[in-house]
C-alpha cells in the first residue's frame, strides 16, 4: 500500500497554514465547528481522488504532499490553468502532442529568445517557427503539421507551468493502488440530495441550459464509489451481488465436480484413507448440499448426511469421494461466506431490537425484529443504522483491501455508546490501512484509538 507521510495547505481561507504529518496509520483531528477540519479533510479527499473541480472551490494558495517519499505540490493558479487546459477541446485533441512538447521544450530558453526579439517587430508566431527550426523540434516530434506545432507551443510558453500537478496526476493514475473510502457526515449527503432535486426542478421548470454542469457534477458526486452515501439501494446491491457469487460458484463448481465424477467413473477412483472419509465436515456437506438443492432431491441430501451421521460412508469410497470435492467446493467459498459472516458480527453490535441473520445454507441474509421475528427491510432503519450498514457493507461485502478512510463527523446520528466503538471495529476489519477523522466529539476516540487524536491547533500555524 502506498504510504501517505505529509500534506499541507498554504494560505487555507487565505489565511490559515496546515502541516499533517501522519506518523501513523490513524490520525483523528479533533477541534470545535470552525477551525476548518472539513475543508483540510476535503483538500486531501478532493486531491487524492482528483476531483479538481471541486478542490478549486476551495480557498487556497498551495497544496503539497508526500507519498512514497515523493514531494508533490502545485498552486491554486496552476490547478485553474490545468482544468482550463483539460477543457479545451483542441488540447484534448492533441493532449498527446502537448505531453511530447513538454518533456523536450525549454520553456525558459523559448520565453529567453521570443523576448530577445520582440524588439525586432516580427510576429511572435514567426519567433517561435525560427526556435523550432534552430533546435530541430519538429524532426524529435516526428514532424507534425508546422502550424499546429507553433500554436501549442505559443500556449505552452503563455501558461503557468504545471508540472508538478501532471506529475501528482500521473502518479495517482499509474502508482497509487490505495483504494479510497470518505465517510461524509449524514447532514452533507442530505444537502447534496436537495441540491440535486433543486436543480432538477429548476432545470425542468424553466430550461435552463446553464444547469446542466452543476447538475452533473451534482449526479457524479451521489453516483461516486468512493463516498458513502446511506442509500439503502446500494447496500442491497452489494448483498444481491456477494449472495450471487455464492450460488453461481456453488452450481460452477457443482457441474465440474459432476464432470470429474464421469472421468473417474471411466479411469476409477483414488483410493481414500479411513481419517480422510472420517474427516469429511458434516455441516460443511449440508451448507454445499442445499445450495444446490436444485440439481439434487431432498431424500438424496438427507441419505447423504445419514450416511455421514452413522459412518456407513466408509463402505462407499465413491460417494466418500465425491463429497470431498463437494467440500473443495465450500471450502473456496470461505472466503465470501467470512465476509458476509464479519458484517453480520458487526452490524449486530449496531442494531436496536433487531437482529441480522446469514442463513449459510440458502445464502440469504435478512435483518429480523427481536420480538416479532418479522423480517425488517433496509429502509426501515433509524438513520444511525443506516449509516453503520452503508459503511460496513462497504467494507466487508466489496473486494476491497489496503483501504484509506476518511471520516467527517462521524458522531452525527450515532449514540455515545456507537461513537465510541465505530473507528475501532473499522481498523478491526483489518482492511482499513490508513484512516483520517476529523470530530469534536470526544467519545469518538474514548476507546483504544485515544493516542492518534490530536488537537487541530497543533496542525495549524
Amino acid at each position: 500500500m502506498n504510504k501517505l507521510q505529509n500534506f499541507k495547505i498554504k494560505q487555507l481561507f487565505g489565511y490559515q497554514n496546515v502541516d499533517l504529518h501522519f506518523d501513523n496509520n490513524v490520525l483523528i483531528l479533533m477541534g470545535e465547528n470552525g477551525l476548518g477540519k472539513t475543508s483540510i479533510l476535503n483538500s486531501l479527499y478532493f486531491t487524492l481522488t482528483k476531483k479538481w473541480k471541486k478542490l478549486l472551490k476551495i480557498n487556497f494558495e498551495e497544496i503539497s504532499l508526500v507519498i512514497d517519499n515523493v514531494n508533490f505540490s502545485f498552486t491554486k493558479l496552476q490547478l485553474a490553468s490545468y482544468l482550463e487546459n483539460l477543457n479545451n477541446k483542441k488540447n484534448l485533441r492533441y493532449k498527446n502532442l502537448k505531453s511530447e512538447i513538454i518533456k523536450i521544450l525549454n520553456v525558459e530558453d523559448l520565453n529567453s529568445f521570443i523576448s530577445n526579439r520582440t524588439d525586432e517587430n516580427i510576429d511572435k508566431h514567426r519567433i517561435i517557427y525560427e526556435y523550432i527550426r534552430k533546435n530541430k523540434l519538429s524532426s524529435e516530434l516526428n514532424s507534425p503539421p508546422i502550424g499546429l506545432l507553433v500554436e501549442l507551443i505559443d500556449q505552452i510558453s503563455r501558461q503557468p507551468n504545471f508540472t508538478g500537478l501532471e506529475n501528482l496526476v500521473n502518479f495517482l493514475e499509474t502508482e497509487f493502488k490505495t483504494n479510497i473510502i470518505y465517510f461524509p457526515t449524514y447532514r452533507r449527503v442530505e444537502e447534496e440530495l436537495h441540491n440535486l432535486g433543486k436543480l432538477r426542478r429548476i432545470h425542468t421548470e424553466d430550461h435552463l441550459p446553464w444547469f446542466d454542469e452543476d447538475e452533473k457534477e451534482e449526479t457524479e458526486d451521489l453516483e461516486d464509489e468512493t463516498l458513502i452515501q446511506f442509500g439503502m439501494e446500494d447496500v442491497e446491491e452489494r448483498i444481491k451481488k456477494i449472495i450471487s457469487k455464492i450460488n453461481d460458484s456453488s452450481i460452477k463448481g457443482f457441474a465440474k465436480v459432476t464432470g470429474e465424477m464421469l472421468h473417474q467413473l471411466q479411469e476409477g477412483f483414488p483410493k481414500l484413507s479411513k481419517d480422510d472419509i472420517l474427516n469429511i465436515n458434516r455441516n460443511n456437506i449440508e451448507i454445499i448440499l442445499n445450495r444446490v438443492k436444485n440439481n439434487l432431491s431432498q431424500d438424496d441430501r438427507q441419505n447423504i448426511l445419514r450416511l455421514l451421521d452413522s459412518k456407513e460412508l466408509l463402505t462407499k469410497p465413491e460417494l466418500a469421494y465425491f463429497l470431498t470435492k463437494l467440500e473443495d467446493i465450500y471450502i473456496r467459498q470461505r472466503e465470501l461466506d467470512n465476509s458476509i459472516k464479519d458484517f453480520e458480527k458487526v452490524t449486530n453490535q449496531y442494531l436496536v431490537g433487531k437482529k441480522m441473520f446469514f442463513d449459510e445454507s440458502s445464502v440469504t441474509l435478512n435483518i429480523y425484529n427481536s420480538l416479532t421475528e418479522e423480517k425488517v427491510e433496509l429502509n426501515q432503519l433509524s438513520s444511525g443504522e443506516k449509516q453503520i450498514i452503508s459503511l460496513f457493507s462497504k467494507i466487508y461485502l466489496e473486494d476491497l483491501n489496503d483501504l484509506m478512510i476518511f471520516f467527517d463527523e462521524p458522531e452525527l446520528s450515532l449514540s455515545i455508546k456507537w461513537q465510541k466503538q465505530l473507528l475501532p471495529h473499522v481498523m478491526e476489519s483489518n482492511k482499513c490501512k490508513f484512516l483520517l477523522a476529523v470530530t469534536h466529539s470526544p467519545f469518538i476516540f474514548t476507546n483504544e484509538l485515544e493516542s492518534f487524536a490530536i488537537g487541530m491547533n497543533v496542525f495549524l500555524d
